[in-house]
């Protein structure tokens, strides 16, 4: 795409305002995502774009209390991944999907972090408190929003973890 070619969403009849601000903003979301992918390493932005294309519920960032290996960390994933799914708010017909990434902090110690979906009926505060109790850290955790770059973000260092549910085609 040109830097400068403007898209419009006037090929796409709306049937109200709303529809036609809804095609609009899906054109400026493309753009957006195609002018950052331009400016990421290509490992980066491919894992972006590609995590960018499902329906994600969830932003998370989780820290730990303590310095710990990285296969505890995905082993604390893993038990608060666990216990989401078998909270009582959750379907237990939507298994939770889930992509995921370690890093390290200023302070050495590995955070995560990472993408949620299927999380239908889990508060946000009751999975940060549940990370607290079975991470043994501290979870940030916001609605994921396509236009703010997780995706993007989640991908930088390349090494990511899928879990083992994934959307239906």
């Amino acid at each position: 795409m040109k830097p400068h070619t403007k898209r419009t969403a006037a090929a796409i009849p709306p049937s109200s305002p709303h529809d036609a601000l809804h095609a609009q903003y899906k054109v400026d979301l493309q753009e957006i995502r195609a002018q950052l992918s331009a400016t990421l390493p290509p490992l980066q932005a491919a894992w972006g774009d590609w995590l960018a294309s499902f329906k994600w519920n969830w932003f998370v960032t989780g820290t730990f209390a303590v310095d710990v290996h990285p296969e505890q960390a995905r082993k604390r994933w893993l038990r608060w991944i666990d216990v989401l799914e078998h909270h009582p708010d959750h379907s237990p017909a939507l298994p939770i999907i889930w992509a995921r990434a370690d890093e390290q902090q200023r302070r050495q110690v590995i955070h995560c972090h990472a993408l949620i979906a299927s999380v239908d009926g889990v508060s946000i505060v009751g999975a940060a408190k549940l990370w607290q109790r079975n991470g043994g850290g501290w979870a940030h955790i916001r609605p994921y929003s396509s236009g703010r770059g997780a995706a993007y973000y989640l991908a930088k260092g390349g090494d990511i973890e899928l879990g083992p549910h994934w959307f239906k085609s």
